[in-house]
């Protein structure tokens, strides 16, 4: 007897709205995703927030950058600025790599904004309660996302762009807390580092990544085999190492003190 298919219509037809909007990305071809926060010029008013660069705030990027790194397969390369995390992401180390959700659009912005809302969120309220002994509370960040593909040529070039911005926002954000916005407001970058040195600062003279920001990627080290986590050691025992043995491992570290990208392109 002949199987009946019974089709669903409405289904079907609810599915093809959804299809409409639905995009992909080019796939074997370089994809940027940057993380933007929502409204963050109100975000940074909160009390406990030390003008112009709060360290809670800057760790919190930082680490949540590192784990939404180690989290998605694709990312070759992060970098933040301000309250922007830019990851570089590719599908074409060999034939067989395909990118997260095959290329879908909404899906990889909307994974990636809301891993990294949940990692920052976690990380910011624990800084600031162990800093200040629950005195304050911290408010809910907020992060976009997007998503395009760009080519290989302009990969580097992308963050000389991201970079640049941070120097330049970064010494605005360094003189405004320094003198009135009226003051600084029409002056160039240059001109305004020369008059944070008339009262004996200097902007050139801060940390690296306050001034280049900071920038994410994998490195080899060396671990024991009994700090590794507990599946990766009965791994390694099955393969006759010993727990004391050491074995090589990528791990993603956070570069604080990145060079300018476009003096070292093929950092």
């Amino acid at each position: 007897m002949e199987e009946v298919v019974v089709k669903d219509s409405l289904g079907d037809r609810m599915k093809s709205y959804e299809n409409v909007t639905r995009q992909y990305l080019v796939p074997k071809q370089p994809v940027i995703v940057r993380i933007d926060g929502r409204h963050f010029h109100s975000y940074v008013k909160q009390p406990w927030v030390k003008a112009p660069f709060d360290r809670n705030i800057i760790l919190a990027f930082q680490s949540a950058a590192v784990k939404v790194c180690e989290e998605i397969s694709n990312v070759q390369f992060a970098f933040h600025q301000s309250d922007k995390v830019s990851f570089f992401l590719k599908d074409y180390k060999s034939i067989e790599d395909q990118m997260i959700f095959k290329g879908n659009i909404q899906k990889i912005a909307s994974i990636f904004a809301s891993k990294f809302s949940n990692h920052f969120n976690s990380i910011i309220s624990r800084l600031v309660r162990e800093e200040y002994n629950n005195e304050f509370s911290v408010s809910f960040g907020e992060f976009d996302a997007r998503v395009w593909n760009i080519p290989k040529e302009e990969v580097i070039n992308y963050f000389v762009w991201r970079q640049r911005d941070w120097e330049k926002n970064s010494v605005t954000a360094y003189a405004i807390k320094l003198f009135s916005h009226d003051e600084v407001n029409l002056l160039h970058t240059n001109e305004k580092k020369e008059k944070i040195k008339t009262i004996g600062k200097d902007w050139d003279k801060l940390e690296t990544f306050l001034k280049r920001g900071s920038a994410f990627k994998k490195v080899i080290i060396e671990q024991k085999i009994k700090e590794l986590p507990e599946a990766a050691i009965k791994q390694h025992v099955k393969m006759n190492l010993m727990p004391e043995d050491t074995v090589e491992r990528k791990k993603w570290v956070v570069d604080a003190n990145p060079p300018r990208f476009e003096e070292l392109k093929d950092y």
